[in-house]
């Protein structure tokens, strides 16, 4: 006697989401939660490494910037357990500035992506150094002051020099010179 018997078999595919996002700058150091990457300079290499431990299917590992993909190129083998994106960015524009980025990671589309943010600090390079009467201001990326002077006739052909320097950035300082002309009665 020979019997037939169905069975029905449902399958679940299961997803297993990787580790949280940890991020590393250019020495190995990691970029502690909550504390910015940097100093980065302006005009120069950026690089920030994204890594990811475990997840089921292998996870995908991505840069981004105000809703922008940076980066979604995997630079691990696909047999290894931590999955690596290395950022770099060969010439750091001056909008970076206060800038947040992150990492996203994710094994599934139906899963979600968890998300590590990292702040950015940035120094910038000095644009201009003028010097201009009686103004005062400061801003995030604009430091100025009011300069009154007395002169005497003994002043007249010497200079005013307004130096700027940014002690952080190689080469960061700039100056104005003006010459002092002095009409005495």
């Amino acid at each position: 006697v020979i019997s037939t018997r169905m069975f029905t078999l449902s399958l679940c595919l299961l997803s297993v989401q990787p580790s949280a996002p940890r991020i590393f700058d250019t020495e190995g150091r990691e970029v502690k939660l909550n504390s910015p990457a940097g100093p980065f300079l302006e005009g120069h290499e950026l690089f920030l490494s994204c890594q990811v431990t475990g997840g089921n299917p292998k996870p995908s590992l991505t840069w981004w910037y105000n809703g922008t993909i940076l980066d979604g190129v995997i630079d691990s083998s696909r047999a290894s357990f931590t999955t690596v994106n290395q950022l770099i960015i060969n010439n750091t524009p001056r909008h970076f500035k206060g800038a947040r980025f992150e990492c996203r990671a994710s094994s599934s589309e139906n899963a979600g992506d968890i998300i590590r943010e990292v702040p950015l600090t940035i120094f910038c390079k000095y644009i201009s150094n003028k010097i201009k009467a009686n103004t005062e201001e400061e801003t995030d990326t604009f430091t100025g002051s009011i300069l009154s002077l007395n002169v005497v006739a003994e002043d007249d052909g010497k200079d005013l020099v307004c130096r700027a320097h940014n002690p952080r950035f190689p080469g960061g300082s700039a100056e104005d010179r003006r010459q002092i002309h002095v009409a005495c009665k």
